[in-house]
């Protein structure tokens, strides 16, 4: 039973010389417009929206921030962080019952409509553009794969149960995890939620390896609960895992499938001191390209360092344009574009695009 997985692929040729913006494809970053997914018939088929690209120069924003040592304040010159988005988000997504995004390099918008069972594609002006799958698609985790232009996901089709890539190329979903493996393009990391474990899957290699094991434990885990977000670092191929209760967060290293805690909510408590206890509850969690961990929590968004030290709060008393009051909304999922902004699905099944605000390092602390 594969349900509400997470996707992550790691290309093992990877570099991040091209890199543009916090979350922009390790791969390569052009300035040209990429193909997108041909939709299963021609009808209804609407024009794409023009949309410019930026340069190939990296825009890599920062920010330096804090850390606590024995309940002291030091600035540590060697963490320099995005300083944020704005706190005020453009909605992109609305009018559904929805599940997972993921964004491409053209700005469109990828989510599961768990009311209709298809999978919806959107402009960044939020306008439906294609419905795929009308009637026959489930609730999984959504994938962009910036190198092969390619969108990863969980599906049964003609009755095999797989990890399928739709592109430009395949008006049909067509199943990587095949004899020969050699259509993924990169590493495969599956969240199984139901076994509380991680799967990989190679390139050339069609056997899966348990890479992450939440039901082992040792004096740091005392196991897991319920794992609900995977997030991989990839440069390395680190693994971060959420605990559901507490939250914590759990890394798993490429030489031991056993975590261990690094961050721990119950224990940080200085963290949440301007949250209410009762909002103390895990929802989303992702990295960025450089290894850091993004970790939603019900009235703000954090940046972790790799080692689970607390470093600055990004967004906080966030809300919608049209929203004339703060809502008590929680993320549900998170993911960036190639150029750093960053897209919140929250409780209210809406996915807000947050613009990056600033490229420059300050000492302030959220």
């Amino acid at each position: 039973v594969i349900f509400g997985i997470n996707i992550k692929l790691k290309d093992k040729t990877s570099s991040l010389d091209n890199c543009v913006g916090l979350d922009c494809t390790t791969f390569s970053t052009t300035t040209e417009r990429h193909s997108t997914l041909k939709p299963e018939t021609s009808a209804s088929k609407r024009t794409e929206p023009s949309i410019l690209t930026t340069s190939s120069t990296p825009i890599i924003p920062s920010i330096s921030t804090y850390t606590r040592t024995n309940e002291s304040e030091t600035p540590p010159s060697e963490y320099c962080f995005p300083v944020g988005w704005k706190t005020v988000g453009d909605k992109i997504v609305s009018q559904g019952y929805y599940k997972s995004v993921t964004v491409d390099d053209d700005f469109n918008v990828y989510v599961i409509n768990a009311g209709l069972h298809s999978l919806e594609k959107w402009s960044s002006s939020n306008k439906l553009i294609q419905r795929y799958f009308n009637g026959n698609f489930g609730d999984t985790a959504l994938f962009y794969h910036a190198l092969s232009q390619s969108l990863y996901f969980c599906y049964t089709w003609d009755g095999n149960l797989g990890i399928y890539r739709l592109d430009s190329n395949h008006s049909k979903p067509v199943n990587v995890l095949n004899n020969t493996m050699s259509g993924i393009g990169g590493d495969i990391f599956v969240l199984f939620r139901v076994k509380n474990h991680v799967i990989k899957w190679t390139v050339n290699n069609p056997s899966g390896i348990l890479v992450a094991d939440g039901n082992g434990s040792n004096s740091n885990t005392g196991g897991t609960v319920s794992l609900n977000a995977l997030a991989v670092n990839e440069i390395d191929n680190t693994i971060y895992l959420m605990d559901q209760i507490g939250p914590r967060v759990l890394k798993f290293t490429n030489s031991s499938t056993i975590g261990t805690v690094i961050f721990d909510a119950t224990t940080k408590t200085e963290i949440f001191s301007d949250v209410q206890p009762t909002s103390n509850y895990g929802w989303a969690l992702i990295a960025d390209k450089t290894g850091n961990i993004i970790l939603a929590i019900n009235e703000k968004i954090s940046i972790l360092t790799s080692d689970g030290k607390f470093n600055v709060t990004i967004l906080k008393d966030y809300r919608g344009r049209e929203d004339k009051t703060i809502p008590n909304s929680a993320p549900e999922a998170m993911a960036f574009d190639r150029l750093g902004n960053l897209y919140v699905l929250d409780s209210f099944r809406r996915v807000l695009k947050f613009n990056r605000t600033s490229t420059t390092c300050t000492n302030t602390n959220s």
